[in-house]
């Protein structure tokens, strides 16, 4: 599953799960892992923008609004 912009998720990072929205949708991937569908999601809570979350590290939709 993609995921599209406004989607709120829960993902992995560094091995604490963060919750944030979906900002920007790369389909193509990043350098790193070309191919590889990527997001940067914004976590208001923290006040930062995630960059480059690949796919794999998305849990799924986040349970809370």
């Amino acid at each position: 599953m993609i995921y599209k912009i406004g989607d709120k998720v829960d993902f992995n990072c560094c091995g604490t799960i963060k919750r944030g929205k979906i900002f920007i949708v790369d389909r193509y991937g990043t350098f790193e892992c070309p191919g590889v569908v990527s997001y940067d999601i914004d976590c208001e809570s923290e006040d930062i923008l995630y960059k480059h979350v690949t796919y794999d590290l998305v849990i799924g939709f986040s349970k809370e609004g």
